[in-house]
């Protein structure tokens, strides 16, 4: 039997409201007894069972927030471009933009 390890990431803005989407990234990763007793007989090669899928899941996690920030980025600025965005959208008024 193995464990799961589940890490979820979005966005949040200074209020705590969503920016994005919730990303949920999952690992496996062995059980108590599995990893006690593999380690038993070979501590090394056991433990790596637990630290790549935690190497792993933390590369994820960045490529994941990474992708996510550029992604919502890219919309914002494609909404601003064509003047689709609505003004409850943009939290912030743009006070460069007198019309």
């Amino acid at each position: 039997m193995a464990y799961k390890v589940i890490v979820t990431t979005q966005l949040v803005d200074e209020n705590g409201n969503p920016v994005t989407e919730n990303k949920v990234i999952e690992k496996d990763v062995p059980d108590f007894d599995t990893f006690d007793e593999g380690a038993r007989r070979n501590f090394k090669e056991t433990f790596s069972t637990l630290e790549k899928p935690a190497v792993n899941l933390m590369k994820d996690v960045s490529e994941t927030v990474v992708s996510s920030y550029m992604e919502t980025l890219g919309e914002k600025k494609k909404q601003k471009e064509t003047g689709s965005g609505s003004s409850s959208s943009n939290p912030k008024p743009d006070s460069s933009s007198a019309t």
